[in-house]
């Protein structure tokens, strides 16, 4: 089983190889490269403000429980930061 799932990307990788366009196998890279930090940005902001979760945790979720959990930080963290507006302007 777990040599069919490391195969199956692998066919994937190297049939786009085999049609691509250097451009595009560059883009393809960029695109990887800027997912990749946008999901470690991710695991960082989940474990700095979700006491309990560790680091190996964080990075098991799966990308949407992953993306659910950024958008709720960031919808209480936007909340905090009118809250603290709010009481400056008073």
């Amino acid at each position: 089983m777990v040599g069919t799932y490391r195969i199956q990307p692998c066919k994937f990788f190297v049939g786009f190889l085999t049609g691509a366009s250097s451009e595009q196998i560059r883009d393809h890279l960029t695109q990887l490269e800027q997912d990749r930090k946008q999901i470690k940005r991710s695991i960082i902001s989940i474990c700095y403000h979700c006491n309990g979760i560790t680091w190996e945790e964080a990075w098991g979720m799966s990308s949407v429980d992953r993306n659910d959990i950024v958008k709720y930080v960031n919808e209480q963290t936007e909340e905090q930061n009118a809250q603290i507006t709010g009481q400056r302007q008073m």
